[in-house]
């Protein structure tokens, strides 16, 4: 199933004057759970859905505690994470303290893999 996409009519809002365009907007197909996960997973391999399960938890578990700690995650052809924080600037670096740091966030990079179509999975117009 290819990415199906719609024309949606945009404003420029650099220039709210001038006339609009339209753009390609995805139409998203339904959410995937992570139970439908497990169970896509578990169907092609000889594990169980409760194994798959497991699995994934750790996976999350362990993504979590390094991204905490400062580590970036590599995770093959799914792409990276990495943690990143935004906050506000101080005038010397003696005034710099934690409090500075305003919010903290997670950053996923793809992999080149999929960041480009492959011919087979080019979009749709509806």
């Amino acid at each position: 199933m290819a990415i199906q996409v719609k024309a949606s009519l945009r404003k420029n809002p650099q220039d709210k004057k001038a006339a609009g365009k339209y753009y390609a907007q995805v139409v998203l197909a339904p959410e995937m759970t992570q139970r439908q996960i497990i169970d896509q997973i578990a169907d092609r391999c000889t594990v169980t859905g409760s194994d798959v399960k497991a699995v994934l938890d750790a996976l999350m578990t362990v993504i979590k505690r390094n991204l905490a700690n400062g580590s970036p995650i590599r995770l093959g052809d799914l792409g990276s994470f990495r943690p990143s924080v935004s906050g506000i600037g101080s005038e010397n670096v003696d005034k710099f303290t934690a409090s500075n740091v305003k919010k903290a966030r997670v950053i996923y990079v793809p992999s080149v893999s999929y960041t480009h179509l492959r011919a087979h999975e080019t979009p749709e117009h509806l």
